[in-house]
Parts: C-alpha cells; structure tokens; sequence
C-alpha cells in the first residue's frame, strides 16, 4: 500500500509539473532492465538447478516425529518443482535489484563522448560518467549471481548425497565438474572486476588529492 500511494504522488507530481512523459520513461527503463535481470538470473539458476538435480537419485529419509519415525520419499519428480519456485523468487529479488540501477542503465545506454580524453589511459571523459557506473553494477550481478547459483547447486548436491561429511569431504565427479565451472566463471567476473578497478583509480579519493597518485601511475596501474 506505502508503494501504490508513493506511485501516484509521484504520477500526479510530475503530471502537475508536465514532465509525466519523463516519469514514463524512468518506468519503462525500471521495467525493462528488472525484466530482462529477472530472466537471465531465472535461466542461469534453472540450469544450474537442472544439472544439480540429475545426481538425485530416489531415496529415503527417516524423521523422527513425537508420533513415531515418517519415512519421507524423495526424488527428483518431488523436488523439482519446489526448487522451481526457489529459482523463482531468487530470480525476482535479482530483478528487483536491477531495476533500482535504471539511472546507471539510462546512461550507458545514452552515453555520449565529451570529445576529451583523460591522459593515463587515453579513455574519453563520458566513459567515466556514462559508461562506467553501469560496468560496476553488472560486475556485481554477475558475481551474486554465481554464487547464489553455487550455494543452490550445493544445497541439491548434499540433499543428493553427492556430497559426504561422515568420513571427510567425499565429493563426486558431478559435483567437482560443476564446481570448477561455477569457479571458472566467478574468476572471469573477478578478472573483469580487475580491469575494471583500473579505470577507477582515475575517479577514487587518493589520500588528499581525486584522481591517480604518483603510486597508482607506477605500480598499480601497470
């Protein structure tokens, strides 16, 4: 209910001000950028699920009730349509947070050259204003995203048993497949993160000054 009231203050605001137009716009970019966060999350977790699920193999589970022992069935028909709706609402909670990057989206998409270039790295000015803001928060989706996929596949791995703690870590070939993958892709993301805290070093504080100092230029930056 506090939402719907703050969305129609706001639509009338802008409606008594004659930017509704404007209003529509920031909108349609919440939408979109949510929409399509929300279905790139849902695909790479279904798949993640899906390849996790195929070492569940039928078994049973005894829980020890006030009534007496239940033995609960589980195989991969039962669980797989919970921890559908599991990827469901983590998909939704993904695209939730995109949508709240619509400002850094808008200007990456509109970015425009200053026509200047910095002198260290020979980047243009509208890369810093436009471009880079967006790079960060994608570098950080990708990156939850692969570890919310990790600990997911996890959770199916050990309800599975492919994953035994009685005598040690005992993990199965599946497993240590899947999971040098998700690390493969958590290392390219942490590598892009890398390249991209170099042109950072251009626009972050340095002690008392804004911008590279004389250490960044000699040694971090190469």
């Amino acid at each position: 209910l506090p939402a719907v009231v703050t969305f129609y203050t706001d639509w009338l605001w802008f409606g008594e001000t004659g930017f509704q137009q404007v209003f529509l716009g920031t909108l349609k970019a919440q939408s979109q950028l949510g929409a399509a966060a929300m279905g790139l999350a849902f695909v790479v977790l279904f798949v993640n699920m899906l390849i996790a699920l195929r070492t569940l193999a039928p078994r049973d589970w005894v829980v020890v009730t006030r009534e007496g022992p239940i033995s609960i069935s589980l195989d991969r028909r039962k669980v797989q349509p919970a921890a559908t709706a599991v990827v469901g609402v983590l998909a939704v909670l993904f695209g939730v947070w995109a949508s709240s990057q619509w400002q850094a989206w808008l200007m990456f998409r509109n970015a425009q050259p200053f026509g200047d270039s910095d002198p260290i790295l020979g980047y243009d000015i509208g890369f810093y204003v436009f471009r880079l803001p967006f790079l960060e928060s994608a570098r950080g989706f990708a990156l939850a995203l692969v570890f919310v996929a990790a600990a997911a596949a996890g959770a199916i791995y050990a309800l599975a048993g492919a994953i035994n703690w009685t005598r040690g870590a005992r993990i199965g070939r599946p497993v240590r497949r899947h999971a040098a993958a998700l690390a493969a892709c958590a290392f390219l993301v942490l590598a892009f993160g890398a390249y991209l805290d170099v042109p950072e070093l251009l626009i972050r504080p340095a002690g008392i000054i804004h911008g590279v100092a004389n250490v960044d230029a000699a040694v971090r930056i190469p």
